[in-house]
């Protein structure tokens, strides 16, 4: 009977050890990862609506079925947030997102292009090819973004050019250039 207890005590004393054990790494772990993954899936929701509020040239999606697709960096950190607006519509198509390691993976398929420092570097062409690039933040190709994430502050903002959005063969709405802190 004694040793019947000792071993129950034995037991609890290592459930609560591992109970505490959990609560102290989640205390200390939580509050960074949901900040991160919080402030991503706010980017992917506006690179969602960003697609939404553009307009893209008769036969930029040539199939009648064929998807809208925003290529990604495979290194990107949104790229996972990213997965998250995966099937839903786009003017009627449904999203695709396609990760990419260089600008010479980009085929004819990517309608968005999501420009981060992994592929800054890439030698991009705008002729009106029917493509929205949207910058991850203002130093990163900006002669080709479209749009540019901004932080001010804890917010995610975004700069709106119009200009080269034309120049790659979109247009950006009205509504989503009043929205923009500003315009170039």
């Amino acid at each position: 009977m004694l040793y019947h207890a000792f071993q129950i005590n034995t037991h609890r004393r290592i459930a609560v050890a591992l109970l505490s054990l959990c609560i102290i790494s989640q205390n200390v772990t939580t509050p960074a990862f949901a900040q991160d993954s919080r402030e991503e899936a706010i980017t992917a929701a506006m690179i969602y609506n960003f697609a939404r509020f553009t307009r893209w040239p008769d036969g930029a999606m040539i199939e009648e079925n064929q998807l809208l697709t925003i290529c990604v960096s495979r290194a990107s950190p949104l790229r996972a947030a990213l997965t998250r607006i995966e099937g839903k519509p786009v003017h009627g198509k449904p999203v695709s997102i396609e990760a990419i390691s260089s600008a010479q993976e980009i085929g004819t398929t990517c309608q968005v292009i999501v420009l981060s420092p992994e592929l800054s570097a890439a030698p991009f062409t705008t002729s009106g090819e029917g493509i929205l690039y949207i910058a991850t933040d203002e130093s990163v190709a900006p002669q080709f973004a479209s749009i540019a994430l901004v932080k001010i502050g804890r917010q995610i903002r975004f700069v709106a050019n119009p200009a080269a959005a034309k120049s790659s063969g979109v247009t950006l709405s009205s509504k989503l250039i009043d929205l923009a802190v500003s315009v170039r």
